[in-house]
């Protein structure tokens, strides 16, 4: 019989751990039988309440960055629509840009426990959320605080002669998300075989030292 006591326990303890708990950690923390654990858990992922990594022969359990594209592209069309009311075109692209890329990067920074995301958490940021909003991402750390984003797949289907809005909205999602990271910076836009490029340089730069 499904107790929903023990799922709320399971969840707030794994929402309480950002960097991810094991099984056996749960278990033992919360005094459940880890055949039964793992029964709760099974049905809380189906719910899409909790996801896991594996990790070596664990399972590391963690609470998914909640971000769907039908969420990504509301907020885009009606953010861009009401600062269109306000200003001009340039004026709504820019400000719809700050407020979607402030909003995907308030999500991870939740997620991870951190104000700032850097290093390896900035990049996974990128390729995770350019996935989940139905596109695909390629991040290449060309060397320290400056990263080339090429979009493999975009999530948005547009007419070529939109092109150049979607550019520049692009262009100012990275550009917040990289000011709130980094202390600011700069983002430039150009086209690689057929491919559109973003290449996003840190002002400043504290991430993980490579191996």
């Amino acid at each position: 019989m499904f107790d929903s006591s023990i799922e709320k326990k399971i969840v707030d303890f794994v929402k309480h751990s950002p960097l991810g708990v094991t099984s056996t950690e749960l278990a033992k923390s919360l005094g459940i039988n880890r055949i039964t654990l793992s029964k709760y858990l099974d049905i809380i992922r189906e719910r899409s309440l909790i996801d896991f990594r594996q990790l070596g022969m664990a399972k590391l359990w963690y609470i998914p960055v909640h971000l769907s594209q039908e969420e990504f592209l509301k907020k885009l069309s009606l953010s861009f629509l009401h600062q269109l009311g306000k200003g001009s075109r340039e004026d709504a692209l820019r400000e719809t840009g700050r407020e979607v890329g402030s909003y995907i990067n308030s999500l991870y920074a939740s997620f991870h426990g951190v104000e700032k995301l850097k290093g390896r958490q900035f990049e996974e940021m990128l390729r995770d959320a350019g996935e989940k909003i139905g596109g695909k991402l390629i991040v290449t750390e060309l060397n320290e605080g400056r990263y080339a984003v090429c979009v493999e797949r975009c999530p948005i289907e547009f007419a070529s002669e939109d092109i150049t809005d979607m550019k520049e909205m692009g262009r100012q999602i990275f550009l917040e998300i990289v000011a709130i990271n980094f202390s600011g910076g700069t983002v430039e836009v150009s086209e690689e075989a057929g491919k559109i490029v973003y290449h996003l340089q840190a002002a400043t730069y504290e991430g993980t030292k490579k191996k």
